[in-house]
């Protein structure tokens, strides 16, 4: 048996749903009708386990409904975790532009497509929106540049 694509995504999603589960089982509970602050996370998180469990089962018992698993690309990987840790970390100390820069750029990185002028107006683009909506829009305390 050789390794599918359905079968990677349906361990993936017992693993997320999982962890989400397990996280939201730490939070109170309470019953169907009173609802607590975990019940719904949970509840989605076995959900998303489920759906998990059944799509590695489908995968497994008919690997031809599936293209096979290419081999681990762990450059675009590593890159794209290191923007959003890179966001994370700049968001507050530097502000929300330059964080949503520093995406991008690792974003790019991990990619091979597209030239220059094709990732200045895509920073432009990508930068100015989210400023737009969540500052200007929805009204979101955050700073633009770093004080």
């Amino acid at each position: 048996m050789y390794v599918t694509k359905g079968f990677l995504a349906g361990l993936l999603f017992m693993v997320f749903g999982g962890g989400a589960a397990a996280i939201a089982f730490t939070y109170r509970m309470g019953t169907a009708t009173q609802m607590g602050p975990g019940y719904f996370p949970a509840l989605l998180g076995v959900v998303v386990m489920a759906i998990g469990l059944v799509m590695a089962i489908r995968a497994y018992l008919s690997p031809e409904g599936s293209e096979p698993a290419e081999r681990l690309h762990l450059r675009p990987m590593v890159l794209i975790l290191a923007g959003v840790v890179a966001f994370g970390l700049l968001i507050r100390s530097w502000g929300l532009a330059p964080a949503i820069a520093a995406l991008l750029v690792f974003g790019r990185m991990a990619g091979r497509e597209g030239g220059p002028i094709e990732f200045i107006l895509m920073l432009v683009v990508l930068t100015v929106l989210p400023i737009i909506v969540f500052i200007y829009g929805l009204r979101i305390p955050l700073e633009i540049w770093a004080q």
